[in-house]
């Protein structure tokens, strides 16, 4: 965990130091001064966790899509080095910390193929998100993350290939997982399925006949239970 996070911590600094290289902005942004204070206060996580936590919310909203500035506020959060230290979040000790960064990280995702790349490339990043979807009552939460990051960027869905039992896990939510969680799952591995580059990946993990073939059998049963 130390090593994981002093990874991130590193990411961070370099990420904070060449932006401009890695996801040049195509004009200026205007700066909302209130963004700008919450990212501080989530850069304070180990020292104030109720603050990093309520800032993380206050993020995501100002991330969502019914918010007037969204674009342009997921601009100013990834500019600001928000990306990282969210994705710290994920393996705070209190749940309330642990979904608020979810629910930032999957929203700053949302149509916008920057943020989805650079989440899924944060050192470490993954496996928490990986750790949260097989092991805790925020399935539906991590899924989301990784779907929307699968739906928007392409280079995104190769990192995410590259690692260790990702597809292993979308698959065991997408069979065994709540209803709501499993749909997400089933929606991630669409994602993914959609470029050539990842048919290995899913067939080696037999996506198929594991996955999606025992979730259209039950679909089957529940309609000829409703007839």
């Amino acid at each position: 965990m130390a090593t994981r996070t002093a990874a991130r911590r590193n990411f961070a600094r370099k990420y904070e130091q060449h932006l401009a290289d890695m996801c040049p902005e195509t004009h200026p942004i205007q700066v909302d001064e209130q963004i700008t204070a919450k990212i501080d206060e989530l850069k304070s996580a180990e020292e104030h966790i109720e603050s990093a936590t309520r800032a993380a919310e206050f993020l995501y909203r100002r991330a969502h899509a019914s918010h007037l500035r969204s674009e342009e506020n997921k601009r100013q959060i990834r500019s600001e080095g928000a990306i990282p230290y969210l994705c710290e979040l994920l393996n705070a000790k209190f749940r309330d910390a642990r979904y608020q960064a979810c629910s930032a990280l999957s929203e700053l995702a949302f149509r916008d193929e920057r943020n989805s790349l650079l989440i899924v490339s944060v050192p470490g990043s993954l496996d928490s998100i990986l750790q949260l979807m097989v092991s805790s009552d925020m399935q539906e939460d991590a899924a989301l993350v990784l779907s929307n990051c699968a739906a928007f960027s392409e280079d995104a869905v190769a990192t995410m290939l590259e690692h260790p039992g990702l597809v292993a896990a979308l698959k065991v939510v997408a069979t065994s997982a709540e209803p709501d969680a499993k749909g997400i799952a089933i929606g991630a591995i669409n994602c993914l399925s959609r470029f050539s580059f990842a048919t290995e990946a899913l067939i080696a993990e037999n996506v198929v006949g594991e996955a999606l073939m025992p979730v259209l059998a039950a679909c089957g049963e529940e309609e000829e239970l409703d007839g």
